[in-house]
């Protein structure tokens, strides 16, 4: 073959793979509707399960522990995760909605996959506190031709220009069909540096385990001390602990309070059609039944499933205990015994039906849910907060749960090599 042929041979081939190659890119970008962009933040992708029903998926997706972050949008707006909602009440029918931290408010629109875009609906939170950055939800209607079963992703728009494409993170099923496995899960909103340490956590899980919580949803910072760390590892071996990374890509002060807005309705879409009943608490808060049958102790999942028994309640506010942290070495539960002589009823913490709600306690998807505070014949939260006039003695924890409480801490602080007890 001469020189010549051979050049004609090698440019034929070259010219075949090339149009082979743009095939198929061409192929393969038809498949995804709304491209992919690049903005430097990570983006998180979730994979459904196989020959799984989508509107079963929300206990199974929950479990997997979608690793939501923040992704940019556009510069010091950015998006947290996209939930597929098959809700029909006072929010909208079925249709997108994306968690956000944004300072700016104007003009955004969304991209559903087959191409329509349409303007997204802002809700503000409430308790943004004048912060530079906010909570918020984007809602996007769906369009006539997409089926929200079938939506994976969704491209948010802001001012025609920048944009994000986010995977869906949860697919929340109406109201009547979730199924949840759990019972009571307990969400904590951010810990973060050294002011928990290891011995707390497991104070915090040890005595919760007592109180008969089924999983406790943890967000933490990168700066979580070492063995405070490797505890909640352990735990999550165990299955009563998940930990979800919580990155802001903007400095904590911008927003309130470390963005507990945002952890506490992310871990809302978690438990729904996990958990029957959601609270939201601190390290250092104890929800507490006091009911009794005879000298026993009527547990909280049983005061739970009776206060609930009402179809309409959606959520319960559960009036405060403060005692006084004198002793601040763990186990502060069985170390601290004087409280306030009254609960207060101005600062509440909320346990409710996750599948209920829209974020945290204020807010519930009907109209006709009910949001009740609940006496504290039936339920307290203990909150370890220094207050005047601690003079009433109170050995709840001692008394119902003292030796075998101890025994199980101690065993855990000599499973971790913890020094100092």
């Amino acid at each position: 073959m001469s020189g010549r042929s051979s050049v004609r041979l090698l440019g034929l081939v070259f010219t075949i793979f090339t149009v082979s190659l743009l095939y198929s890119a061409v192929a393969l970008f038809s498949i995804r509707s709304v491209p992919l962009e690049d903005h430097g933040i990570i983006e998180i992708r979730h994979q459904r399960g196989v020959g799984a029903h989508p509107k079963a998926l929300a206990i199974r997706e929950a479990q997997a522990a979608p690793k939501s972050a923040f992704i940019e949008i556009s510069p010091r707006n950015y998006a947290f995760y996209a939930v597929a909602d098959g809700r029909n009440g006072n929010m909208g029918p079925p249709q997108i909605r994306i968690l956000m931290a944004i300072e700016s408010t104007d003009e955004y629109t969304c991209q559903y996959p087959k191409g329509s875009v349409v303007p997204g609906k802002l809700y503000e939170f409430s308790e943004n506190h004048r912060k530079p950055e906010r909570a918020f939800y984007l809602n996007c209607p769906l369009p006539e031709n997409e089926n929200l079963d079938e939506v994976d992703e969704i491209k948010i728009i802001h001012r025609g220009n920048s944009s994000a494409v986010m995977g869906i993170s949860y697919r929340i099923p109406p109201e009547s069909a979730v199924s949840p496995d759990l019972k009571l899960s307990i969400c904590v909103p951010v810990i973060f540096g050294a002011k928990y340490t290891a011995a707390h956590l497991i104070e915090f899980v040890e005595m919760n385990r007592m109180l008969g919580v089924d999983m406790i949803s943890i967000y933490a910072g990168a700066d979580l001390g070492g063995d405070a760390r490797k505890v909640l590892e352990a735990y999550e071996l165990e299955g009563i602990v998940e930990v979800i990374p919580y990155l802001m890509p903007f400095a904590p002060s911008s927003i309130w309070y470390y963005g507990q807005l945002i952890t506490v309705t992310d871990c809302l879409l978690r438990h729904t059609g996990r958990s029957k009943f959601v609270a939201f608490h601190d390290l250092d808060e104890y929800m507490i039944s006091q009911e009794s049958d005879g000298d026993a102790l009527v547990n909280r999942i049983a005061v739970l499933e009776k206060l609930f028994a009402n179809a309409k309640l959606g959520s319960l506010r559960i009036s405060t205990l403060y005692f006084d942290p004198s002793v601040l070495h763990p186990p502060i539960t069985l170390n601290n015994m004087h409280r306030v002589a009254y609960a207060d009823t101005r600062f509440t913490k909320c346990v409710l039906r996750p599948e209920y709600g829209i974020h945290h306690t204020s807010r519930v998807i009907q109209d006709d849910y009910e949001i009740q505070a609940v006496s504290e014949k039936h339920l307290n939260l203990v909150h370890y907060k220094k207050q005047s006039q601690a003079g009433v003695i109170d050995n709840y924890f001692s008394h119902h749960f003292g030796d075998r409480f101890s025994e199980a801490f101690h065993a855990k602080i000599k499973q971790f090599g913890l020094q100092g007890f």
